[in-house]
């Protein structure tokens, strides 16, 4: 870094443009809001799922770091970061959803891969809670299971389902297959710029406005 960078400026500005995304709120509070939302819910749940793989590829299964995240305290962390991470990434979509096709301001220029981007996004964060759903319906003896209380809320309307192991395997794989179609499409997307452009502004100081999704 720059010696001459005042530091404290730095910080400040990196705290209005990446922390509280300020720059957004010039086109109103809603889409501020929104991108809000989207941001620290998809970005929870990204740490959360890049958690779950360092976890399932970086340690033994039978020792004790994954014994107390699969079957202990850790599991039930990990079942509320899961579950408000999700919903605040829902309501960030839903305001997205309802600014594109009901209330269609006219600073908002839709285009097809905006509308792509916002309904894989709302595909894998419901495809997330049915996995949630399933593995409890099949598993109901986990030690997080009172603790996902997104799942717990929906059963009744899945009750009648009795899963087996294979229908949580398939399950997950469509949610991962999903999630994986995500990311890759995500560089070629307007959500790109959701994460960008605050760093962009931070580091380089370029004044860089973000693209409305």
């Amino acid at each position: 870094m720059n010696k001459d960078i005042d530091i404290s400026n730095w910080f400040k500005i990196f705290l209005n443009t990446v922390i509280k995304q300020q720059q957004i709120k010039e086109y109103g509070v809603l889409p501020w809001v929104m991108h809000l939302m989207i941001f620290y819910g998809f970005s929870s749940l990204f740490i959360l799922t890049a958690f779950h793989s360092i976890l399932t590829w970086g340690f033994s299964p039978s020792g004790s770091v994954v014994h107390f995240f699969k079957d202990g305290f850790g599991a039930i962390l990990f079942a509320i970061w899961g579950d408000i991470g999700g919903l605040i990434l829902l309501g960030g979509i839903i305001i997205a959803l309802v600014r594109r096709y009901i209330l269609k301001p006219d600073e908002l220029h839709t285009i097809s891969d905006d509308a792509v981007v916002i309904w894989l996004l709302f595909a894998v964060t419901v495809t997330g809670y049915g996995c949630e759903m399933v593995r409890l319906l099949a598993r109901p003896e986990s030690i997080d299971a009172g603790y996902s209380f997104v799942a717990y809320l929906l059963f009744p309307l899945i009750k009648w389902v009795h899963p087996g192991e294979i229908m949580v395997t398939l399950a997950f794989y469509f949610h991962g297959i999903l999630s994986m179609a995500l990311i890759a499409y995500i560089p070629f997307s307007k959500l790109k710029h959701m994460f960008t452009a605050p760093l962009n502004v931070a580091f380089v100081s370029s004044g860089s406005r973000y693209t409305k999704i």
